[in-house]
């Protein structure tokens, strides 16, 4: 798993507070940055049970951390948007791109968004 948004350290008040860090966690977790909401520290830190209060800077962090995230997730995906303008080009498009000729079913959803399925006409 890439703990890529713990370098910085400056998380941990957030993160390691078993109570007040779920939201956090969770949201780690809906990007796909964490593989569980209760994850292992890659630093070793212990849980916390404590009240905190989010300084501003930490709060700041986390705000910034989000974008960060969205970024990266954004960037791992753009694979799609590629494949969708191949689609729309190749001889066996039907519908603009959003159906293939010889792909039964949609192509636009699950389908071309899933890294390990291939072009039926080899274009990707």
């Amino acid at each position: 798993m890439d703990y890529y948004f713990c370098r910085g350290k400056k998380l941990c008040i957030i993160c390691r507070n078993r109570k007040q860090g779920h939201s956090f966690r969770k949201h780690l977790l809906s990007k796909k940055v964490v593989d569980r909401e209760d994850f292992d520290c890659p630093d070793g830190k212990e849980w916390s049970n404590e009240a905190i209060v989010f300084p501003q800077a930490t709060i700041k962090d986390f705000n910034s951390l989000k974008v960060a995230v969205q970024s990266k997730i954004s960037k791992d995906r753009s694979y799609i948007k590629q494949r969708f303008e191949i689609c729309k080009t190749c001889d066996q498009s039907r519908e603009r791109g959003f159906k293939c000729g010889l792909h039964k079913g949609c192509c636009f959803g699950r389908w071309r968004g899933a890294r390990k399925n291939k072009c039926p006409n080899g274009k990707w």
